[in-house]
């Protein structure tokens, strides 16, 4: 009777991964094929912004921090299936696992700060707060900003807050 050894899910794993490398690597058009594939994620990140957002926004206002959110999560995905196949699959057990787990930490960071910076490209639009100053001289952008971010503060009605900016208001 002849038995197969059992692999471990890791190594399972690993030969999907590289299965699946080899596939992408016979494929012509691979850079093409990332930009189609951007569509599902910027849909969802599109569903995102318009259901999750407190403020009445429409589909055109979530639009290109969508798309910008998409095309992240795309080269990101990809970024990470091709560290781990070229990468991680050769290393050994115990440095493979630790690596596989700060890997996705690290992916998960990411993907996060890819959302947030949809979401922020989503809003700069919106309210028009471009362009800002890196220096000291404050545009017409940085008034309206600080504007908006100082009349947040205000909590209860009879409460206001006034801003003024130097010489000019």
């Amino acid at each position: 009777m002849i038995s197969t050894p059992k692999l471990s899910l890791q190594d399972r794993s690993i030969q999907r991964i590289r299965k699946a490398r080899k596939d992408f690597e016979h494929e012509k058009d691979y850079p093409g094929k990332l930009l189609t594939n951007c569509d599902r994620p910027a849909g969802f990140f599109a569903l995102g912004y318009r259901v999750l957002t407190t403020a009445n926004v429409t589909w055109r206002q979530v639009m290109p921090g969508a798309i910008l959110a998409g095309v992240g999560w795309t080269a990101l995905l990809a970024l990470g299936g091709w560290l781990v196949s070229s990468r991680i699959s050769s290393s050994t057990h115990v440095y493979g696992t630790f690596a596989v787990v700060i890997g996705l930490l690290g992916w998960i960071y990411l993907g996060a700060q890819i959302a947030l910076v949809g979401a922020v490209t989503n809003v700069v639009l919106a309210h028009r707060l471009w362009p800002r100053s890196l220096r000291g001289d404050l545009t017409a952008a940085d008034r309206v900003a600080l504007r908006r971010s100082a009349e947040q503060e205000e909590r209860v009605p009879p409460e206001s807050v006034d801003v003024t900016f130097g010489d000019r208001s």
